[in-house]
């Protein structure tokens, strides 16, 4: 196996044939209550009512965040869908998402 790096993208060859992995964007953010960090919320990424990513919140940060979605495409309008045991669901439109 054979890999490189081109234009930000991870290109592996691998038995004659070419392989390209984009980046893609990232959704990400912080859910709190009360002020801290809330884990153990459910975090859905839909385009076109097909989901494209999920996550599951945790009770502390990371980079200063508590999810986080990667791989997704950065020209697409995406719904959020934020569930959780105790909570009332929610759901948010992203326009032009993220880098």
């Amino acid at each position: 196996m054979n890999e490189q790096l081109l234009n930000g993208e991870l290109i592996f060859r691998v038995f004659l044939r070419t392989i390209t992995l984009s980046k893609g964007a990232v959704i990400k953010g912080t859910i709190t209550r009360l002020g801290e960090p809330e884990g153990d919320v459910f975090v859905e990424v839909y385009s076109n009512q097909i989901i494209e990513g999920s996550a599951m919140s945790t009770s502390y940060l990371i980079n200063g965040v508590n999810y986080e979605i990667t791989g997704l495409s950065s020209d697409t309008e995406y719904e959020i869908h934020v569930t959780h045991d105790s909570f009332t669901d929610c759901r948010i439109s992203i326009r032009d998402c993220c880098q």
